[in-house]
């Protein structure tokens, strides 16, 4: 199996910046993942099909943390200079309301019928007021994340999909998202996904 097939803890953070323009190629690429993924339906004593993707409902709370926390910890180990770890919940819990109030916004889950395993947190972005700046819209893909015992089945695949859907229903058409550098599993997730290279940030330690 293939690095980028071990997925799916995708961080999404500001070092590189990737898009998908949803044309006729990326919708091609996506109907050979989906073959792709229809065969793994059973691995490893693993249903596949149990995964139900739902939006998020705020009885989520305790379990997005669960996530939250694997999640950060992976920023924090790579970029102890940036992050540190909370000393309360991973989120406040009216940062999920939040999201789950506002039409604008959409924080997807992935349940095995017995616990929130992974989420994905979109939101719907305008360009900047700026005269060289092409008015535009896009969702912007804040996060997938998978917890660590669910990282082989694809479910980030499934999470994908849904923000997908979601991006058409609001007739947008591109979709962004930010990867930090040493995250080598989602950058490959993402290319694969039809993704591409837009931008890259850079640092430098004085």
């Amino acid at each position: 199996m293939k690095s980028a097939e071990k997925l799916d803890m995708i961080a999404v953070s500001n070092n590189s910046t990737a898009y998908f323009l949803l044309n006729r190629r990326a919708r091609k690429r996506e109907k050979q993942n989906n073959h792709y993924d229809n065969a793994l339906t059973h691995s490893g004593g693993f249903n596949y099909m149990d995964i139900k993707i739902r939006e998020a409902v705020i009885n989520d709370y305790e379990s997005l943390c669960e996530i939250y926390v694997e999640l950060d910890e992976q920023h924090r180990l790579n970029h102890p200079e940036l992050f540190i770890k909370p000393e309360d919940y991973a989120r406040a819990k009216e940062y999920i309301s939040e999201i789950l109030n506002d039409s604008n916004k959409a924080l997807f889950v992935a349940d095995n019928d017995t616990k929130v395993v992974a989420f994905a947190e979109c939101f719907i972005q305008k360009s900047s007021e700026f005269p060289v700046i092409k008015k535009r819209e896009w969702v912007q893909l804040d996060g997938i994340a998978v917890k660590r015992d669910y990282q082989k089945y694809h479910i980030g695949s499934l999470l994908l999909r849904k923000v997908v859907e979601w991006a058409k229903s609001k007739e947008i058409k591109r979709i962004e998202l930010k990867v930090y550098s040493f995250n080598k599993y989602a950058d490959e997730f993402y290319s694969r996904k039809g993704f591409k290279d837009l931008s890259k940030a850079m640092y430098l330690d004085l």
